[in-house]
């Protein structure tokens, strides 16, 4: 009856858009206050031993790593390099959308994260030169996917948690079908843009200077 109870007010708050963490909160201390056998201590004990655990502590500061990398203007860097990179090919803005998808693995480690920045800086810019909206928003949600797959992902230090496996080992499995995937998406990017029209965002391929200056962040003349 307790767990029928504490479901109930789960569903009740997401109901009235509560955040999701005191939504879980309160529907735990419900279940501890009708099951009355049950000390909340137990709760409260098993919240903050969660909170210790030195593996998780990886996450926040993932989610901290990405808010810097907004703020700080290096995202805009290295779309510049994904730019010089991949912006010759048919689809050039889609392509640098998935390059820096696969990028951003190995730094956020986050898919929402990638895929909420994403959606704020390049669909509108994609939306602009031409690319349908459906498509944009599909290229971004596809590659963001890629983002967990790269180590180190949030995605497979939870499951190594959970599982009790080595996170090293998934780390190094994972880099392979990441690339994998990296591969595959952009080059269904390039057959469709070949049959839509979708233009490339540059007129030639990179030179051994424009990757030198755009490795170091440099500021090039790159148009999308």
């Amino acid at each position: 009856m307790s767990v029928a109870i504490a479901c109930i007010v789960l569903l009740f708050l997401f109901i009235l858009n509560t955040p999701i963490f005191i939504s879980v909160l309160v529907a735990i201390l419900t279940y501890f206050y009708m099951a009355g056998d049950i000390s909340p201590l137990i709760a409260v004990q098993r919240i903050i031993g969660a909170g210790e655990n030195v593996t998780l502590l990886a996450i926040p500061f993932f989610i901290l790593l990405g808010n810097l990398l907004n703020y700080t203007g290096i995202t805009h860097r290295m779309l510049r390099f994904t730019g010089v990179l991949s912006g010759h090919y048919p689809g050039g803005l889609a392509q640098s959308n998935v390059l820096l998808s696969t990028m951003m693995g190995g730094l956020s480690a986050s898919n929402l994260a990638d895929c909420a920045m994403l959606s704020k800086m390049l669909v509108p810019e994609m939306t602009k030169l031409g690319y349908s909206r459906s498509f944009s928003t599909a290229v971004t949600a596809a590659g963001s996917l890629i983002t967990p797959i790269i180590p180190p992902g949030i995605a497979l230090i939870i499951y190594g948690f959970v599982a009790d496996v080595s996170i090293g080992k998934m780390f190094m499995a994972a880099i392979v079908p990441g690339l994998l995937c990296c591969v595959a998406l952009m080059f269904t990017i390039y057959l469709i843009s070949k049959k839509r029209g979708y233009l490339p965002a540059r007129a030639h391929g990179p030179t051994c200077r424009e990757l030198w200056e755009a490795g170091k962040g440099r500021h090039l003349s790159i148009n999308f």
